[in-house]
C-alpha cells in the first residue's frame, strides 16, 4: 500500500517544485519593496531591469530535479517462491509479463531462467510506476543487474571475487558441541561437519563431558571481507578426559586421518540418527514399556523429535523394508556377508528406498517414528554380526585403509602446521560480529533450531 502510494504523489513533484522555486523568487522581490523609506531625504531615480522570474524558476526547478532524482525511484523487495519464474513475479508485483520477455530476450537475459527459491529481487521503479531497474541476488556472490535504456534493458552478470582464509576455533564443552561451538564463533555446518568426522569414534550423546575441549581449523571462502559459506575443514580435534581425537583432512585421497595416518573411517558410523538421547541400551533383560513385561532388548532406543532423519550405519543392500509388527515400519539393510542393521518404528521412509536399493554410509533412509510397539517417538537400531544380535554400542569396527607411505612425510608435515593452528586459534573480527548476536540465543531454542534443520 506504501508502495503504490509513493507511486501515486509522485507526479505531484514537480508542481510542488514549481510553487517552491516561485515562492523563492517571488520573496526576494517582496524583501526589496518592504524596506523602510527615509522622509526628507533627497529623492533619486534609477532604472532597474526586472528580474528574470522565468529563467530563475527553471534554474531553481533545474536544481531540485538533480537533488531529487534519485529519491523518486521506489523500490520493492521480492522473494522467489517455490515454482516462481520471471513472469509470475513480474505479474505479482502488476508490472507484466511482457517486461518479463524483453528481460529475458535481453543479452545475458538467460540468467533470469533459473530462479531460487527463497532468494530476493530488488525491483526500482520511476514516478510513473514504470521498472527502470532489477537486482536479482542469485547468491551472496552472484548478482545479476538490469537497467532500462533506450533501446531496452541491459542485463549484467556480477560475481564477487573470492578470496580463502584460514580461520581457526577453540572452546571448552559446558552445555554441548553444538552450543559450544557457536560460543566459540563457529557456524552451524562447521559444527556438523566436525561432528560427521568424529562420528566413527565419538558417541557425542554419551561420551561428551563439561570440561572437554575442541578445536577445529577451516578454510572459509570471504567475498568483501566477510564469510560466503561454512568452508573446508582441514584439521579438528576433541579432548574427552585423556583420550585426543584428531583429524586432519589430505586432499589427494580426499579423506581425513589421525595425526599418525590412519584412516577416521570407518566401516560403521557409531550412531544412526544426529545428536539424540539414548534411552535404552542393549540388554538381555529389560521392562518392555508397552508390553509390561521382561524381556530382552537386543537394540539400541534413541529418542528423537518425530520426523529425524535416519542414516544408514554403513555401505550396503536395503533387504525389507515395510511393516515389521512391533517393529513398525522398519528397514533392515544387508552389509556384506557377515553384519547386518536394523531401523524400526521409522514415520515413513525416505524416497527411493526401497528392497533392492544399494545405500551409502550416511544415506538417509527413513524418519523418526513411533509405530509399533512404541511408547514414545524414537528409533529402534540394531546390530547382527552373522545373525546374532550385538551391542551397537560395544562393537569394534573395522578401520579404513591407511595413508599411503609415499604421501606421509607431507602429510605429517601439514600436521605439525595444522597443530600448531590450532593450539593458538585466531578469531577474526568478521566471524565474531556474524556470530555475536547468535550466542546469546538460549539453549532451549538453539537445541531446537539444530535438530529441525535435519529435517
Amino acid at each position: 500500500m506504501m508502495a503504490e502510494l509513493k507511486h501515486r504523489i509522485a507526479p505531484t513533484k514537480r508542481l510542488h517544485k514549481l510553487v517552491i522555486a516561485s515562492s523563492l523568487t517571488l520573496a526576494t522581490i517582496a524583501t526589496i519593496a518592504s524596506l523602510p523609506l527615509q522622509a526628507n531625504l533627497p529623492t533619486r531615480t534609477f532604472e532597474l531591469p526586472l528580474p528574470e522570474i522565468t529563467r530563475q524558476i527553471d534554474e531553481s526547478l533545474a536544481l531540485l530535479d538533480e537533488t531529487e532524482e534519485s529519491a523518486e525511484l521506489v523500490s520493492q523487495w521480492v522473494e522467489v517462491k517455490p515454482g516462481d519464474n520471471l513472469g509470475v513475479i513480474m505479474e505479482r508485483v502488476g508490472v507484466g509479463a511482457s517486461v518479463a520477455a524483453q528481460l529475458s530476450a535481453s543479452p545475458n537475459g538467460d540468467a533470469f531462467h533459473k530462479l531460487r527459491a527463497g532468494t530476493h529481487m530488488e525491483l526500482k521503479f520511476d514516478e510513473n510506476n514504470q521498472l527502470v531497474a532489477l537486482n536479482y541476488h542469485f547468491s551472496s556472490l552472484n548478482i545479476v543487474t538490469a537497467e532500462k535504456t533506450d533501446s531496452g534493458f541491459v542485463v549484467q552478470q556480477i560475481i564477487k571475487p573470492v578470496e580463502s582464509q584460514i580461520v581457526s576455533f577453540s572452546g571448552t564443552i559446558d552445555n554441548s558441541l553444538f552450543l559450544d561451538g557457536r560460543k566459540a564463533g563457529m557456524q552451524a555446518q562447521q559444527i556438523m561437519d566436525m561432528a560427521d568426522i568424529f562420528a566413527w569414534d565419538i558417541d557425542f550423546g554419551r561420551e561428551l563431558q563439561p570440561g572437554n575441549t575442541f578445536s577445529a581449523v577451516f578454510d572459509v571462502p570471504h567475498a568483501e571481507g566477510k564469510a560466503v559459506g561454512s568452508g573446508k575443514l582441514l584439521a579438528a580435534r576433541i579432548v574427552i578426559g585423556k583420550k585426543e581425537h584428531t583429524a586432519f583432512y589430505h586432499a589427494a585421497s580426499k579423506a581425513y586421518y589421525d595425526q599418525e595416518g590412519k584412516s577416521l573411517r570407518k566401516a560403521f558410523n557409531r550412531n544412526p540418527v544426529d545428536y539424540v538421547r539414548i534411552t535404552s541400551g542393549f540388554s538381555k533383560a529389560r521392562y518392555h514399556p508397552v508390553l509390561h513385561e521382561i524381556r530382552a532388548h537386543k537394540g539400541v532406543d534413541y529418542a528423537a523429535p518425530i520426523g529425524t532423519p535416519v542414516k544408514a550405519t554403513g555401505d550396503g543392500k536395503v533387504t525389507m523394508k515395510g511393516w515389521g509388527n512391533g517393529y513398525g515400519n522398519m528397514i533392515i539393510i544387508q552389509h556384506g556377508a557377515t553384519y547386518t542393521t536394523v531401523y524400526g518404528h521409522l514415520s515413513r521412509f525416505a524416497n527411493g528406498i526401497k528392497a533392492g536399493s544399494n545405500v551409502k554410509q550416511g544415506e538417509v533412509i527413513g524418519y523418526v517414528g513411533m509405530t509399533g510397539l512404541a511408547s514414545g517417538p524414537h528409533l529402534h537400531y540394531e546390530f547382527r554380526v552373522k545373525g546374532q544380535h550385538v551391542d551397537p554400542l560395544g562393537v569394534k569396527f573395522v578401520e579404513g585403509d591407511p595413508l599411503q607411505s609415499k604421501d606421509k612425510p607431507a602429510f605429517m608435515q601439514q600436521v605439525a602446521q595444522l597443530t600448531e593452528r590450532m593450539n593458538t586459534p585466531v578469531l577474526d573480527d568478521a566471524t565474531m560480529a556474524k556470530f555475536s548476536d547468535d550466542i546469546s540465543v538460549s539453549a532451549e531454542s538453539t537445541k531446537t533450531a539444530y535438530n529441525t534443520q535435519f529435517e
